[in-house]
């Protein structure tokens, strides 16, 4: 699968229980994927909307729609939950 070989060519999993890994490089699109920066979040597998987002084993954010394996990991997608929090505190 041309999404889960870009993962492991161009990205570092910080903890086993990480569902994101952080790109090492610029990682160009492809017909069917975009492209994620250096140092960005890529989805390591499928994430539900809703569903905790997994970075240095401890949950930071939520999926705010469906994410599919290979795919950038950022606030088009996702939410902090840190801002989420200050969101409801009104801040």
């Amino acid at each position: 699968m041309l999404g889960t070989k870009r993962i492991a060519m161009r990205t570092l999993v910080i903890d086993p229980a990480d569902n994101v890994a952080v790109t090492l490089a610029d990682t160009p699109g492809t017909e069917t994927s975009e492209a994620i920066p250096f140092a960005h979040k890529v989805a390591v597998r499928p994430i539900a909307v809703g569903e905790p987002i997994v970075k240095y084993g401890v949950p930071i954010a939520f999926a705010t729609r469906d994410i599919p394996a290979g795919t950038w990991v950022h606030e088009h997608n996702a939410k902090s939950y840190f801002v989420a929090k200050k969101e409801a505190q009104g801040q």
